[in-house]
């Protein structure tokens, strides 16, 4: 069955105050806690456009129509694959190979975020951390 797939996006383009392009995240959780949190945070307190995917596979759908600036994927995501595969499949095609990464699990596969240049965030994280954490990579 495939997820839902929800967007976000609190501020208008036509509203925006300067002339830069507006940064999309795309997040991929399969907990709906998680995405409804991390949504309303992204939406409420950064000027960044909130793509969401409760799969793997529906986050590669969307990838087909919009340019992303940061990945945000959980690693034990629902679908035919985990964060770190859809890391590995995502960054085979050569306009999303430069878009970075973070990957949040309560438990972190160290060693191939190290081997992959992933940044990760343990679960349950602080929020003001996971801001941190995206205004350091989405630049």
């Amino acid at each position: 069955m495939r997820g839902k797939v929800l967007m976000q996006n609190r501020y208008d383009a036509s509203l925006r105050e300067d002339d830069h392009v507006t940064k999309t995240v795309l997040l991929v959780e399969d907990d709906p806690h998680i995405t409804e949190v991390v949504v309303f945070l992204l939406s409420e307190e950064t000027p960044y456009h909130v793509l969401s995917a409760t799969n793997a596979d529906d986050a590669i759908t969307l990838m087909h129509n919009v340019t992303v600036h940061l990945f945000l994927f959980d690693y034990h995501v629902a679908g035919s694959m985990n964060g770190i595969a859809l890391h590995d499949f995502l960054h085979r095609i050569p306009r999303l190979e430069q878009v970075p990464v973070l990957l949040t699990s309560a438990v972190l596969p160290e060693q191939e975020l190290v081997r992959r240049n992933i940044l990760g965030i343990h679960k349950p994280f602080d929020l003001d951390v996971l801001l941190e954490r995206i205004a350091l990579l989405i630049r």
